[in-house]
């Protein structure tokens, strides 16, 4: 399934399996939607590898000026900026 005929369902859900076993440590995992990434544990290294897993995943290209923790905050600003980006790409 290509990242531009999945639902934001479906795109919370592939982020959130990605996040929760690679980067959450050991111990109790789960992260809700509109958690904040870095509170939970995300660090710049797990971000950067969170932003090469999206353009892989979802066949998008991200500028660096678009990662911003308005757009990477939390995995619901991700699915609206994916949605924002198809919408934008025409």
């Amino acid at each position: 399934m290509s990242g531009g005929m999945m639902d934001s369902t479906a795109m919370a859900g592939h982020l959130t399996r990605y996040i929760e076993e690679n980067m959450l440590g050991p111990g109790p995992r789960g992260i809700g939607v509109d958690d904040d990434l870095l509170a939970s544990g995300v660090d710049s290294m797990g971000l950067t590898g969170l932003i090469t897993f999206v353009e892989e995943t979802f066949a998008v290209d991200i500028p660096p000026e678009d990662v911003t923790i308005e757009s990477f905050g939390t995995i619901a600003s991700i699915v609206r900026y994916l949605h924002e980006r198809r919408a934008t790409a025409g």
